[in-house]
């Protein structure tokens, strides 16, 4: 159901680094310094995303002051709430255009965990490959999806991180058309 929460949010900054390379493809998946801050967001339920095999949910929440749309990832149950949190965890320190950031998280009433995540207007890959007639991608999009793919892989990989859950479901198109991959519940 669509509603209106006054709730304070932990968000979480990221000041990249420069240099004069900044131009090298690297820079990119450098690890950026984080700040946090807590600040109160209005946010209104639009509508539900997903839902998960752990038992979370994601929906689609806008931000009414500026219209800024998120996906906030949210569970309820004491073993999907506690892996929502270890998930919040792995994600605040990752930096990469390949992985969809996590703005933010909170722990709400009734021992509810929410994760704020950067929304993906493009859906999920899977949902992409259906819109497409007889559920097929053009060669030229998959070498783009799968090199993006590819390339966040790299860099969990380089952080000795394993993903452990990589399916078109778990590969969202962010709203530049880039393959971002997202659901870090079974990372190691």
């Amino acid at each position: 159901p669509e509603h209106t929460i006054t709730i304070p949010i932990r968000f979480f900054f990221l000041q990249f680094p420069t240099d004069s390379t900044a131009g090298d493809a690297t820079q990119t998946d450098r690890i950026p310094t984080m700040v946090m801050t807590t600040t109160t967001k209005q946010l209104r339920r639009v509508r539900t995303l997903g839902r998960g095999a752990s038992g979370a949910v994601v929906w689609l929440a806008s931000d009414e002051a500026s219209g800024e749309l998120l996906a906030v990832k949210s569970a309820c149950a004491a073993g999907a709430a506690a892996q929502l949190q270890r998930e919040g965890r792995v994600l605040q320190g990752l930096s990469s255009p390949h992985i969809v950031p996590c703005l933010g998280s909170r722990a709400a009433a009734g021992g509810e965990y929410q994760l704020f995540l950067e929304f993906a207007p493009g859906g999920s890959l899977a949902d992409e490959a259906a819109r497409r007639s007889g559920g097929r991608l053009a060669e030229r999009d998959i070498r783009a999806y799968a090199g993006d793919v590819a390339r966040a892989l790299a860099y969990l990989h380089g952080l000795s991180l394993v993903h452990g859950d990589v399916k078109a479901r778990n590969v969202v198109i962010g709203g530049d058309g880039r393959a971002r991959l997202t659901d870090f519940g079974c990372a190691r």
